[in-house]
């Protein structure tokens, strides 16, 4: 055999143990009936465990997993204390109906690389202080990610598609974190009701009817989010106060931002600057604290104005670099 035959052989071999290799990948899923855990004593190989002792260091571990509901719950977790990490399972509804999964008052709980698809709720936490939700898919879901009364949940790295209410809809949750999710293409990115010190950060949102919504919320961070591609980016109304707003891109919105109450703050003071509004015209001649000096400094020159009421005293000529970090 030539060489270049050689070549060409060894190239198809590649070609395609690459795709025996991708699909042996999703084949491993295995299916399973919906798993419900209330205690410890739940936790066993014929309730969906693989390993683990229940500690910090060696969780109970969920994983690998094809769960198919109708309007049930593909996994429930509630009651428990022990360490438990649900991983690589992938749970389907039917036309957005059930849930697929569900934690209560299970503080040491970790849902990390799951996929969702048509339910009415990919993850609802409710009651359950301390939950984590990290690097997950749902597509086609009522609700990619929602949370009730719960403290400390931290939402990170999500991707979220095609979500007919909300991508991420949090209420009465506070100091939860929530950041580098991607959603897009549905009607709420991101929606907080009644939530208080909540941060908002290097989300990317697009292509939704509301990017951000905060409603009622209190001291809420929201920095480095990129919204675009919306009807209306970011609002911040119905006694929403003492919110702080800055290092944000907004890219091609039909209305960028609205804010009914003037206790919030849409820039970090100088010279760190506001918000990237990506709108001409762009003058930068001058600097400084009033903008009153020779040379430019990366801030616009004069403020834009917020409806109803507010100001980004220090609008951004460039777009800010998200954090991947959290």
């Amino acid at each position: 055999m030539t060489a270049p035959r050689v070549a060409l052989f060894l190239l198809f071999v590649l070609i395609v143990t690459s795709v025996v290799f991708a699909g042996s990948e999703e084949e491993n899923r295995l299916p399973h009936v919906p798993i419900a855990i209330s205690s410890e004593d739940d936790l066993s190989m014929d309730n969906g465990v693989v390993s683990g002792t229940g500690v910090a260091g060696d969780p109970y571990v969920v994983s690998g997993w094809e769960i198919t509901v109708q309007s049930g719950i593909g996994i429930r977790i509630q009651d428990v204390s022990i360490h438990v990490l649900v991983k690589d399972c992938r749970i389907i509804g039917s036309r957005r109906h059930g849930i697929g999964i569900l934690l209560r008052k299970a503080r040491n709980v970790r849902v990390v690389d799951c996929i969702f698809t048509d339910l009415q709720s990919g993850v609802f936490i409710y009651q359950d202080a301390g939950a984590h939700v990290e690097g997950n898919s749902c597509s086609n879901c009522t609700r990619g990610i929602e949370g009730t009364e719960s403290n400390d949940i931290r939402i990170l790295r999500n991707k979220v598609d095609g979500a007919v209410e909300h991508g991420i809809f949090l209420w009465r949750c506070h100091d939860a974190v929530v950041a580098n999710n991607s959603v897009a293409d549905g009607r709420n990115g991101v929606y907080l009701d009644s939530c208080h010190r909540d941060r908002l950060d290097s989300n990317r949102i697009k292509n939704m009817a509301h990017g951000m919504f905060l409603w009622d919320c209190f001291d809420c961070s929201i920095t480095k989010n990129t919204i675009q591609d919306c009807e209306l980016g970011l609002a911040i109304v119905h006694t929403s106060e003492g919110n702080s707003i800055f290092h944000n891109a907004f890219l091609d919105n039909n209305r960028s931002a609205t804010c009914d109450e003037v206790r919030n703050s849409w820039d970090g003071g100088y010279p760190a600057g506001g918000n990237y509004w990506g709108e001409p015209p762009v003058v930068d001649c001058c600097s400084g604290e009033d903008q009153d000096r020779v040379g430019p400094d990366g801030i616009c020159d004069t403020p834009r104005e917020i409806p109803f009421g507010n100001m980004d005293r220090y609008p951004l000529v460039h777009q800010p670099v998200a954090n991947e970090e959290n």
